[in-house]
């Protein structure tokens, strides 16, 4: 008794009690915030008035007041700065990708931070995202934690309370659940969350399906890498990670400009008889066995359908 689950943990009551003032606290933060004219161009004084960012490398986890809610911890995440740094498809009006802060402080601070993130996550707390705007001030727009990707250092944020913890115990991926051709709304005219999942997300969930490499390649920068959809979302794709690869942005460009395709059978990069090579193309490997999980077969076959007409 005394404990509650909270999305994949469970809390005793006496930070499940803390935790509902502070959400009380954020609440009144954003309102007071509206009062003031935001939440764009907002002076950074404000800000720091209302504690929504009292200035730190990215992170503002403001422990003076947040510590107390998980014993041993340094405090929850408050504000989130966006640090200028530009990485493809990594911002929408759905969410944003958020890297983990990486910095030459002392170890554990950064690691701190990251558990700071978590922590939001775990009673679903509502974090201020803050990006600079004209005249030196800032926009700001509330986010919630929706998905921790450790192998690639990043978290999907989403703009949309009621997709907070969406995903938390998502089941697999199966065949079944497919759809290559995403519907825009339900019957009833509502799009739902699933849907409404932008390019960022996009992004985000073909990283952690199939690693944050090109898959033709192997380069591995992230500022260079983009979320490809085998079937276009001008044809009306889905946003299903099934229905994507991450490829460099040459490699992007040559794919779509149908430089090459992915044999659904063989997993065998082709090119056009009369184009260039793979090894002109800088393709290597050439056969993609090794990927750590497959497109949908229908994407592939879909996009392979489309580079044999242009044969």
């Amino acid at each position: 008794m005394g404990q509650k689950k909270v999305g994949s943990t469970v809390a005793p009551a006496k930070e499940l009690h803390a935790a509902a003032d502070e959400a009380q606290r954020r609440e009144k933060m954003w309102q007071d915030l509206l009062d003031r004219g935001g939440p764009e161009r907002v002076p950074p004084q404000v800000l720091h008035d209302l504690r929504i960012y009292g200035g730190a490398q990215g992170v503002w986890v403001d422990a003076k007041t947040t510590r107390h809610i998980v014993k041993g911890s340094s405090g929850i995440a408050v504000g989130l700065l966006h640090t200028g740094r530009h990485y493809p498809d990594a911002l929408d009006e759905h969410g944003v990708i958020y890297h983990y802060p990486t910095t030459g402080r002392p170890p554990g601070r950064d690691q701190s931070e990251v558990d700071a993130i978590r922590l939001a996550e775990k009673f679903v707390l509502p974090m201020f995202f803050i990006a600079h705007s004209p005249g030196r001030t800032r926009t700001v727009r509330r986010t919630w934690f929706v998905e921790d990707d450790p192998a690639e250092r990043t978290f999907y944020l989403t703009f949309h309370q009621e997709d907070a913890g969406a995903v938390v115990e998502k089941p697999p991926l199966t065949d079944i659940d497919f759809s290559l051709t995403d519907e825009k709304s339900d019957p009833k005219g509502k799009t739902s969350a699933r849907q409404r999942q932008g390019q960022t997300r996009f992004r985000f969930n073909v990283f952690v399906r199939y690693g944050g490499a090109c898959v033709v390649c192997g380069l591995a920068v992230a500022q260079l890498l983009e979320a490809a959809h085998l079937k276009a979302r001008a044809k009306k794709g889905t946003n299903d990670p099934r229905n994507g690869l991450p490829f460099c942005r040459n490699h992007h460009r040559a794919f779509d400009a149908k430089l090459f395709g992915i044999d659904p059978n063989t997993m065998h990069i082709a090119t056009p008889k009369n184009g260039p090579s793979t090894e002109e193309l800088g393709i290597d490997p050439t056969l993609l066995f090794d990927l750590p999980a497959r497109p949908h077969r229908l994407a592939l076959e879909w996009a392979w359908k489309l580079f044999k007409k242009k044969q």
